[in-house]
């Protein structure tokens, strides 16, 4: 919880501005406050209209209905009830579901680990963090109702019970069971970033490697008394706690196949268990005995006990609006407005998919009061995509993405479950997408300037992988697919690497069919030629790390440098012209290895003495002669491909960089840098109204796009005459 802001919202006032646990920064500025002074060289400012919008993930009363909890993928909103406004923001993406206390004077907030922060909505103040509660730290976790109980599935298979306040250890137990006679687990490396980030998996002798990178598949839920916990995993297994016995519950075998579906609890002893697709076949089950209370007339894939305690929100089989279910009439009674909603005394809460939040008394067909937010933070950025130009914009959060006219800041096209995008030339944009229930959506063509969107070509024909371990990664032009043991891809002749590469030892063979078995196969197929193969490379052992640029043209090969495919590496890049031969190499040395991401062409390497290995690296990518890394997601390295040595040696985040300019842009907050790539000398600064969210040069490196986490777009001119120049930096 170490990157958390809040605000606090004062009726006809100005916003007071607090920073918590030493993130001031990655706080949303207020928008009443003074900007900075006038930007330099400014070509255009706009704000994003509509503002890309994290989905709501859910809507809360607090037990005595003076406050409304909104959460989403960019944090945490409360409202009061009377007169209906925003109270406070926390900033904090990726956390639990938020809880109130039981007397409504607090908002309790847990990490995925398990680090418990409270909020007095009384005084905008947080008390100190808590110590992690498990320290081996958490694949999945919850927090009970009223977060005064937490639950934790550990990476040694152990689930435990423990209290928020102090604890205290009220039950552990194993759950699930390791690999046999020690098999290594699949870990993947990806975070599903905007940016350049490794990919595909790698095997790790525990599960402890997997903590914090995607969510884990484990559903557990607390009853609405706390009294009771209930897991099931992906393979079907259940596991039920008496947390005030302090002990496990025997599940029947019938309550397994209930389960097996949308399930939560409906008050403190009974279960709702949703059919996918047929009424009737959901019902209202006792717990913990599992005895079938009654059949529910609704079918749904989503479900949530509300805060009336009469009514369930189901999300219908049909993708269609949400409905409200009345359990004592067992009938459904309402549609929900898309968004999130919860309902109390009489009034439903929704969040809107526009970012307004919504009164409405049951049976109205139109909202009592309606609440638009002065802001709305940019969610986590899982899609970011400029033309060459800086003409068009695409981005996409969890859920939503957008295409966005960058002069103007106006939506062009909106496209749901964006996670990929390439633009061809400023007239075209690719985009990949996925379906409702999760699976690989065709990717489509838009046409810029009419906004019509056409079918381009079809993934899952292209790609009939035979295993869940395979990783598809957009790398600018290219989707590259990280195929391990045992995979088979549709197409499965690929021709040889382009013209050039380079005539060095490899770790494997090229132009290989994808029917063969093999350690791992790494293979490029192109976004706009329908999905036609490009290349293919094949490694038997000491498989390397591989790195994909979403925003460039090449992808990067990472060894450990003691590895046996390691030195072979390591001496083919120390020989070639302008390197040197390093000195003893140890286990935290790396070398990279740099390519063309179309053709798959050789283009350079440098061996790495920093660090602790090729997956130590949160990001890598290159541009022109520089291989740029980042580490602990703000230390910046850059090296020289014509020497392998290194630099820079910076400090930022989000970097981006321009082989044309020579010049690498990164963000400390509001505050932006330009550093020379040859020298790191820094070149110019620019202060913003508020954090830097994303940044990307024009082609020709003569403009800098700059996204801040308030929506600001704007485009600066950092031609040599326009930037201003900083004194310091280089090399320290």
């Amino acid at each position: 919880m170490n990157h958390i802001g809040v605000r606090r919202f004062a009726a006809g006032a100005g916003l007071l501005a607090i920073a918590i646990a030493s993130a001031s920064s990655s706080a949303l500025s207020d928008p009443q406050q003074p900007l900075p002074a006038p930007l330099h060289g400014v070509v255009s400012r706009v704000s994003l209209s509509p503002l890309l919008l994290s989905a709501a993930r859910r809507v809360r009363f607090s037990p005595d209905g003076a406050f409304i909890l909104v959460q989403d993928d960019a944090g945490i909103l409360v409202f009061t009830r009377r007169p209906l406004g925003l109270l406070l923001f926390v900033n904090a993406p990726r956390v639990l579901p938020a809880r109130f206390s039981s007397d409504s004077k607090y908002l309790i907030i847990a990490t995925p680990s398990l680090t418990i922060a409270r909020y007095d909505l009384e005084f905008p103040q947080q008390a100190p963090l808590g110590p992690m509660l498990v320290p081996k730290g958490c694949l999945s976790a919850a927090i009970s109702a009223d977060g005064e109980v937490a639950a934790c599935y550990d990476p040694d298979y152990h689930l435990h019970v423990v209290r928020t306040a102090g604890g205290e250890e009220l039950f552990s137990e194993a759950f699930g069971s390791a690999p046999a006679g020690g098999t290594p687990v699949s870990v993947p490396r990806g975070t599903e970033s905007a940016f350049a980030e490794p990919f595909g998996y790698f095997s790790a002798a525990s599960m402890h490697a997997w903590i914090g990178r995607r969510d884990f598949g484990l559903h557990m839920a607390f009853s609405a008394d706390g009294r009771y916990l209930m897991a099931r995993d992906l393979r079907g297994e259940v596991i039920a706690v008496d947390v005030r016995a302090r002990k496990k519950l025997a599940v029947p075998s019938s309550f397994r196949r209930h389960v097996a579906n949308a399930w939560c609890f409906a008050g403190p002893d009974q279960i709702v268990s949703l059919d996918p697709r047929k009424k009737g076949g959901s019902a209202l089950l006792t717990f913990p005995r599992g005895e079938n209370r009654r059949p529910l007339q609704t079918a749904g894939t989503e479900v949530e006990w509300l805060s009336d305690p009469r009514y369930l929100r189901v999300e219908p089989p049909d993708d269609g609006a949400p409905l409200v279910f009345d359990l004592s009439a067992n009938a459904h009674v309402e549609t929900l407005p898309p968004g999130a909603s919860d309902i109390f005394g009489g009034y439903a809460a929704t969040y809107s998919v526009d970012g307004d939040m919504l009164l409405t008394k049951m049976g109205d067909a139109q909202p009592l009061e309606r609440f638009t937010l002065p802001f709305n933070p940019l969610p986590t950025l899982r899609t970011a995509v400029v033309s060459p130009n800086l003409q068009s914009l695409a981005i996409a959060g969890r859920d939503v993405g957008e295409v966005y006219d960058v002069a103007t800041g106006k939506r062009v096209a909106h496209f749901p479950r964006m996670n990929g995008a390439w633009f061809a030339g400023e007239e075209f944009v690719y985009l990949r997408s996925r379906l409702p229930d999760g699976s690989v959506g065709p990717v489509q063509r838009l046409e810029i300037a009419s906004g019509k969107l056409a079918r381009a070509w079809s993934e899952t024909s292209s790609f009939e992988a035979l295993d869940s371990d395979v990783d598809i990664h957009p790398a600018g032009p290219v989707l590259l697919v990280d195929s391990p043991l045992g995979v088979k891809l549709a197409s499965a002749h690929l021709g040889e690497s382009g013209p050039g590469a380079r005539a060095l030892p490899r770790s494997g063979t090229v132009g290989i069919q994808l029917q063969t078995t093999s350690a791992f196969v790494l293979s490029a197929f192109s976004t706009q030629k329908g999905g036609s193969p490009l290349w293919s490379r094949h490694f038997k052992s000491d498989v390397p790390v591989p790195f994909a640029d979403p925003q460039g043209d090449r992808y990067l090969l990472a060894w450990a440098a003691t590895s046996e495919s390691g030195r072979n590496e390591v001496k083919a890049v120390s020989s070639l012209p302008g390197h040197e031969k390093p000195s003893q190499l140890s286990e935290h040395d790396t070398v990279f290895e740099v390519f063309d991401v179309r053709t798959g062409k050789f283009l350079g390497g440098a061996v790495v003495r920093i660090g602790a290995g090729p997956e130590n690296f949160e990001s890598a990518f290159s541009v022109g002669d520089s291989l740029i890394l980042v580490k602990d997601d703000q230390r910046i390295t850059i090296l020289s491909l014509s020497t392998g040595r290194p630099t820079a040696r910076l400090f930022g985040t989000a970097p981006s960089a321009s082989a044309a300019a020579g010049l690498l842009a990164a963000a400390d907050g509001p505050r932006l840098t330009l550093f020379e790539l040859a020298t790191g000398a820094k070149r110019g600064e620019f202060a913003f109204p508020d954090p830097v969210a994303y940044t990307h040069f024009s082609s020709d490196g003569r403009r800098l796009l700059v996204l801040t986490s308030r929506q600001l777009l704007l485009v600066l001119d950092v031609s040599g005459s326009s930037v201003r120049p900083a004194t310091g930096g280089g090399l320290h």
